[in-house]
């Protein structure tokens, strides 16, 4: 599957971790944020429950 590509600006610290999570986990940055994006909406109706 083709995917579209964005461009994205972090902060130097948020930007650092996630070079570290990637080389831990030996996955792309992409990944990450990727899952991350994905999990975001459960996460927010989660948070809106309590």
């Amino acid at each position: 599957m083709k995917k579209e590509r964005l461009n994205v600006y972090f902060d130097p610290s948020l930007s650092a971790e996630l070079d570290a999570l990637a080389a831990r986990r030996k996955v792309s940055k992409s990944q990450i944020v990727e899952a991350a994006l994905a999990m975001f909406p459960s996460a927010m109706r989660l948070s809106h429950c309590s």
